[in-house]
């Protein structure tokens, strides 16, 4: 004889049945047709504007970004070392210049929608983060900033760091 199943597995499984059924209607009350359930989170995106806003954050590469090193500091070869450093790590550079007016401070100007890359820039030289801005067509830290996408002008603060690289060194032997 067969043994007759336990009141409260029969339960058990009343249970399961109505907890999966119930899932599954209402899945589909919230479904449009398309497949997918709007639950309110937000404006879609695609992936292309997802591509795109990491890309602009992440920034261009170094061999996309063109420098202008001026030197502020008062000491000779700054800017040639500082554009040496910049053209090892993969920047395109312009011809190292002087600035027309000294600074104790160094600041990295950056062209329209070029923030992300100066502040590598700013990084790579050792300079202030907050010391990073816009460059502004009225008042140019130097004369002519050519097709510079970044400006860096070295001053009295990264002198020293940048007047090492240009001492010539001693033969040791």
């Amino acid at each position: 004889m067969t043994e007759p199943v336990p009141a409260n597995a029969r339960g058990l499984a009343l249970i399961i049945g109505a907890v999966i059924l119930g899932a599954l209607l209402l899945s589909r009350g919230f479904d449009d047709g398309s497949g997918a359930i709007d639950i309110g989170a937000g404006p879609d995106t695609d992936a292309s504007d997802t591509t795109e806003t990491q890309a602009t954050l992440a920034g261009r590469p170094p061999a996309e970004v063109s420098v202008l090193v001026a030197n502020a500091s008062g000491v000779a070869g700054v800017a040639g070392n500082g554009t040496a450093v910049l053209a090892g790590v993969g920047y395109l550079t312009a011809e190292p210049t002087d600035a027309p007016a000294p600074s104790d401070i160094t600041i990295v100007y950056f062209q329209p929608d070029f923030e992300v890359e100066a502040r590598a820039v700013a990084e790579t030289l050792g300079a202030d983060p907050e010391n990073v801005q816009a460059l502004n067509p009225a008042q140019l830290p130097v004369p002519d900033v050519g097709t510079a996408n970044v400006v860096a002008v070295i001053g009295a603060d990264l002198s020293q760091a940048f007047a090492a690289a240009a001492a010539p060194t001693q033969p040791t032997g």
